[in-house]
C-alpha cells in the first residue's frame, strides 16, 4: 500500500490542531478538500482514523497509530532532503581565495562574510602560502594582495597600467594627480623596480613574481635594461621615494570586497 505524503501531513495537522478548520488553514487548503483527503485515506485503509462530533475532533486508536508513523515518515523525508543538500554543497566546486599578508586578513574576513550573505551554501577555501605563484598559475580565483598596504605608504602614489594587470607606484607628485592611468609608453625610458615577496614566508619561487611582471613589460616593448629588483616591500617603498623609481606590482585594486564578489565563479552571486 502506498501512502501519500500530503495525506499524512493532513492527518498530523488534524492531530495537532484538533480542528478541521485550523488544520486546513495550517495546510493552506480548504476545509472540504481536507475532509475529502481524510475520507479517501480511511476508505483506502478500511479503518476509521478520526472521530467527528459537533463539539470536537479527535483521532481513533488507529488514527493515532498512523499519525505516529506519519511523523516518523515525514521526519525521515526531511532528513533525506537535508542529506541531499549537503551532497550538493560538497560536490560544488569550492572558490579558492588567497591573501598576501596579515594586513589583508581583516579584508578577507569581510569578503567571506559578504560571500556567505549572497551564497550561504558555497564552499570557500582560504590560503596564505604561495599567493602570488598560485594566482599567476590560475590556482586561485581571487586574492587580496599588497597594493592596499603599499599604496598608503607616505609619499607614494599609484596608477593602473593600461588594463594589463599591473599597477605602477611612484613618488607622490611624480605624475599629475588627476591622471587616471599611466600608458606603457610613459615607462619606456624609466627605471623600473619590482618587489620581491618574502620567499621564506610565502613559499614563492624566487623569480615567479618577477617573471610575471617582466613578461608583461617585455610584451609591451619596455627595455629590460631598466629593470631592477627590490629585496623587500620596505626596500621597494624606500627606493621609489629616495631614488625616484617607478615600482611595478600585480594590480590588486579589484580586491575591493564588492567588486571581488562579482568576479568570483559563484552562480548565486551573479544571478
Amino acid at each position: 500500500m502506498k501512502f501519500d505524503l500530503q495525506e499524512l501531513s493532513c492527518l498530523i495537522a488534524i492531530a495537532s490542531e484538533r480542528s478541521f478548520t485550523h488544520a486546513a488553514a495550517k495546510m493552506h487548503v480548504t476545509q472540504p478538500a481536507l475532509s475529502r483527503k481524510v475520507r479517501e485515506l480511511e476508505k483506502r485503509l478500511g479503518v476509521t482514523l478520526i472521530e467527528r462530533t459537533t463539539r470536537r475532533v479527535c483521532l481513533t486508536k488507529a488514527g493515532q497509530t498512523l499519525s505516529n508513523y506519519a511523523q516518523l515518515i515525514l521526519d525521515t523525508c526531511a532528513e533525506a532532503e537535508e542529506a541531499m543538500i549537503r551532497f550538493r554543497v560538497t560536490d560544488r566546486q569550492a572558490v579558492e581565495l588567497g591573501y598576501g599578508s596579515r594586513a589583508q586578513f581583516e579584508y578577507m574576513l569581510r569578503l567571506i562574510s559578504s560571500l556567505h550573505d549572497v551564497a550561504p551554501q558555497q564552499r570557500i577555501n582560504v590560503s596564505h602560502a604561495r599567493t602570488f605563484e598560485r594566482l599567476y598559475l590560475g590556482q586561485l580565483d581571487a586574492a587580496l594582495l599588497m597594493e592596499g598596504t603599499v599604496a598608503h605608504q607616505k609619499g607614494i602614489q599609484y596608477q593602473h597600467l593600461d588594463h594589463c594587470g599591473l599597477s605602477a607606484f611612484f613618488p607622490r607628485g611624480y605624475y599629475p594627480g588627476e591622471k587616471g592611468a599611466i600608458s606603457m609608453a610613459e615607462l619606456q625610458d624609466r627605471q623600473i623596480i619590482f618587489t620581491e615577496p618574502n620567499a621564506s614566508e610565502l613559499g614563492v619561487p624566487f623569480l615567479c613574481l618577477h617573471e610575471m611582471i617582466r613578461g608583461k613589460l617585455l610584451e609591451y616593448g619596455i627595455s629590460e635594461e631598466n629593470f631592477h629588483v627590490s629585496t623587500s616591500p620596505e626596500d621597494f617603498c624606500s627606493k621609489i621615494i629616495s631614488e625616484q623609481l617607478i615600482g611595478i606590482m600585480p594590480d590588486s585594486s579589484a580586491a575591493v570586497v564588492g567588486n571581488l564578489i562579482e568576479a568570483l565563479p559563484i552562480s548565486e552571486c551573479r544571478d
